[in-house]
């Protein structure tokens, strides 16, 4: 069985891969509450469609293992998937930093796809702009963004 991220199938292998690269990602700068939602969202939705998933706590207690990542995110769409996951969760604080940013290139480095990570990083902020530029309620969206620089 497995799960459909667009047009890319994902089974067992590749979900615990994204999942921990994302949790390596967030813990880069420090996980911050939001981003272990957004990392717990994704899982248990993978976990619905992709049978034999381990719990998230015992998933995310493992280490990520970049050789390993290597082996299965073994095609373009995947390594895409991949660095597009964790370029995703990185913003997902409202802030990208450079200690995410520099472990997102090291692993793109590493699956031989830094110049379409470059594109990656343009894309998925142009979207995420492109998101917010939708909210009609401004001031709401003020005050979730205040209230996020609190915790």
């Amino acid at each position: 069985m497995t799960e459909s991220l667009g047009t890319v199938n994902l089974g067992l292998d590749h979900v615990q891969v994204i999942v921990r690269g994302m949790h390596a990602v967030a813990k880069a700068d420090g996980v911050h509450q939001v981003e272990l939602v957004l990392l717990r969202e994704f899982y248990e939705g993978c976990r619905q469609e992709v049978a034999g998933l381990s719990g998230f706590e015992d998933l995310i207690a493992g280490e990520f293992d970049l050789t390993h990542a290597k082996e299965v995110l073994n095609t373009p769409e995947l390594k895409d998937t991949f660095l597009r996951s964790c370029v995703f969760l990185g913003y997902a604080d409202g802030l990208y930093s450079a200690q995410e940013r520099a472990l997102v290139k090291r692993f793109a480095t590493e699956l031989g796809v830094v110049k379409e990570l470059e594109e990656i990083e343009e894309q998925v902020g142009g979207e995420l702009v492109q998101r917010v530029a939708r909210i009609k309620n401004v001031d709401g969206l003020k005050a979730v963004v205040a209230s996020l620089k609190d915790k």
